[in-house]
Formats: structure tokens, sequence, C-alpha cells
């Protein structure tokens, strides 16, 4: 059953995220700058700073606890900044349009085929849309990169530990460009996962 969680406080993370069974992080304006450590850039837009604290609480929590989590674009980047990784603040790219309008295919991505994103997907390439202006840049610790695009930009991000389950993309499954539901497995394996880490803890 799906929960829509409000905006509470990083003090509250860890007893909502016990009565879950796994967590999805969703898209939206951009990760306070300063958290990183860098300053704001002329680009930066939809900061909610309340928003970002409560979020990374989450995603701690959802480690302590052992749930599973999917982070979609915004939900990558937070689930970078949340292991102490950076954001490039605004992507520029002579190659690939990484802010593409409307429901269509933006560019391909690599995967790498021994990864969570390998097993259900296959490694190689594959099509996304894009609707992002930031990326995970340094890579937080305890994460790994698992997708590519040409241009070098980080589209995947999973964690090492086997005993996790924690996978971030940055394009938006949930927007499908072409008829059918190409990235429906990703929500499944995360039903799953969310699944088995339940019935584990019982």
């Amino acid at each position: 059953m799906p929960v829509i969680l409000p905006v509470l406080t990083p003090d509250d993370a860890e007893e909502i995220v016990a009565g879950l069974d796994g967590l999805l992080l969703t898209g939206g304006g951009d990760v306070e700058p300063g958290i990183y450590g860098e300053q704001w850039h002329d680009a930066t837009y939809g900061v909610v700073g309340e928003r970002d604290a409560f979020e990374i609480a989450l995603v701690r929590a959802v480690q302590d606890l052992k749930r599973s989590a999917l982070g979609i674009c915004r939900g990558l980047q937070l689930l970078n900044v949340a292991h102490g990784g950076t954001l490039d603040r605004h992507v520029s790219t002579d190659h690939i349009e990484h802010w593409q309008p409307g429901f269509a295919s933006a560019h391909h991505v690599t995967i790498t085929e021994e990864s969570r994103l390998g097993s259900i997907f296959g490694g190689g390439e594959r099509v996304v849309n894009s609707f992002h202006h930031q990326a995970a840049e340094k890579v937080g610790e305890g994460l790994r990169v698992t997708a590519t695009a040409a241009d070098g930009t980080i589209e995947a991000l999973e964690v090492i530990d086997e005993d996790e389950w924690l996978v971030g993309v940055q394009w938006h499954p949930e927007r499908p460009w072409r008829p059918g539901s190409p990235d429906l497995p990703l929500f499944t394996a995360l039903v799953t996962e969310a699944r088995r880490s339940r019935l584990a803890s019982l």
C-alpha cells in the first residue's frame, strides 16, 4: 500500500521508516548546495531546506533499519549527498541534452551488467528520458556508479553493500517515453526487495 509522506523533521525519520517496507525518493527541486559544500549557482532552483534534511534522515534510517529504497532524479542526487557526495550544480555538455522537454527519448545510458540495475534490465545500452540540470559528481562513500551517459554523466548509483538495496536512477522511469511501461521492472524490483526484507525481519 503506497503512503505519501509529508515533510517532517529529521527526528521523525526512524519512526516513520520503521513502519514502511520500502521508500521511493521522488524528483523535485535542487538539493541545497551548502549541504555538500558548494555555493548557490545561478541556475539553482526549488530548494526546500526542510525537505532536504528530512529526506537525508530518511536515507540514513532506511540503511539503519535495512529497508529498500529507490531514488528518482533528485532522489539519486539526494542519495549521493546523504553519503557525502557532491553534485554538478548545472550540467553543461555539447554532446547530450539532459533537459528533454515532453515525453520523448533523450539519450542512451550504459548499464553495468554486474549490478542490481543490470540484473533488472541487463547490461549494455538502454534509451531513457532526461529531465535534469544537475547530476551526481563526486560519488558518496559506500556507493558505486552503475550507469553512465556517453558524456560521462552519472545516470545510476547503488550501494556497494550486498545486504542492502538502495538504487538511484537519474532518469524518470514513471514517465515512459514510448507506449507500455518499459521501466516497470524497476518498480517491481523495489516492491520485491521491500517484501523480502520485511519477511526477513519477521
